[in-house]
């Protein structure tokens, strides 16, 4: 049986690490060797690059460098008030490993509470859109949030949107309808907000437009309408948006 020398490995391993060389993951400290090249190198697979709060961490084959990418790239996230319920929209450019969204709700900006999970695409280049929609909005203001969470729960959050809520179409009341000849319109302002008010017909023509000035806590309208037909009137109030149909016999 052929002696070990082991003052030549030793002289070997030495001689290996001075020229920046190695034959084994103990001769780089904090990296790993790279077997093929006998070089110390950061990564040889994914699994070695360790997990950042959320990013994804993947292994360049090329240069056996760890690279960091967020899991998903969020174009944009908004919403709308429509009637009664809140809807929610967000458009992803790419997602990579994404497991999806839990949307999130608060209602002072420090406790949230879990509403829903939309399941994500995984990965996958193309763009990508959601919606959600909240059918009990919170009267004044409501908060929300996506919490991405990728297969790893490696998860990140969205920028937070605000929406103010009251229940508008209780505070729009158009009377009598169907009418025949003048309707009386009156319009509730407890926000004391900016309120824009069109009338068109059935055309879309333009008939009437009027403001509420923002000290104005309710307005009231009689308006007439002569000429038999539908007509519409729109409510416009920050986000809240409400649409009636009148009819004039």
């Amino acid at each position: 049986m052929p002696k070990i020398n082991l003052v030549a490995i030793i002289l070997l391993c030495t001689i290996n690490f001075l020229k920046g060389q190695c034959v084994d993951d103990g001769d780089c400290p904090g990296l790993f060797c790279d077997l093929a090249t006998l070089t110390c190198v950061e990564c040889l697979v994914d699994s070695d690059c360790p997990l950042m709060a959320g990013f994804v961490g993947n292994c360049d084959q090329t240069i056996k460098v760890c690279d960091y990418v967020l899991p998903i790239e969020l174009l944009e996230f908004q919403g709308k008030v429509k009637s009664d319920i809140i809807e929610l929209n967000w458009t992803t450019a790419t997602e990579i490993n994404n497991a999806g969204f839990e949307i999130q709700k608060s209602i002072d900006g420090k406790n949230w509470t879990k509403q829903n999970f939309i399941d994500g695409k995984g990965t996958t280049a193309l763009k990508q859109t959601y919606m959600y929609e909240d059918l009990y909005p919170s009267r004044g203001s409501n908060l929300y949030r996506l919490k991405q969470i990728d297969f790893d729960g490696i998860y990140t959050y969205s920028k937070i949107i605000l929406f103010d809520y009251f229940k508008f179409s209780n505070s729009v009341q158009v009377f009598p309808n169907p009418t025949r000849g003048y309707i009386n319109l009156h319009i509730d302002n407890p926000y004391s907000r900016k309120i824009k008010i069109k009338l068109s017909d059935s055309m879309g023509k333009q008939i009437l437009e009027n403001e509420i000035t923002q000290n104005q806590l309710f307005w009231e309208h009689r308006i007439d309408l002569i000429k038999p037909g539908v007509y519409f009137i729109s409510v416009k109030s920050g986000a809240n948006y409400y649409v009636r149909r009148v009819v004039v016999l």
